[in-house]
């Protein structure tokens, strides 16, 4: 199980819902249909499974800057929703 630190110190497990959650908001709110939005997501969380294997932790900005660089991928207006997305919400 990864952890991730957050900027305040705290450490919590890697939640994949929390995660999915926040990526399919930022897809959604550049009017990505929600059949595309689940399957980038999945895209985007089979990645990111794969780049944590071997990390006992991440940080919170380690793993905002990888999810950044896979959305842009897929769409680069909900990369930067995510990016924003403490301005924003």
């Amino acid at each position: 199980m990864t952890h991730v630190v957050k900027a305040s110190g705290a450490i919590q497990n890697y939640s994949a819902e929390k995660h999915r959650r926040s990526i399919q908001r930022s897809l959604y709110a550049v009017h990505v249909k929600a059949a595309v939005a689940h399957e980038i997501t999945d895209k985007i969380l089979h990645a990111c499974h794969s780049w944590r294997e071997n990390k006992a932790e991440v940080t919170t900005l380690d793993l905002k800057t990888f999810t950044i660089k896979q959305l842009t991928h897929y769409d680069k207006d909900a990369a930067m929703v995510y990016k924003k997305h403490k301005d924003i919400w």
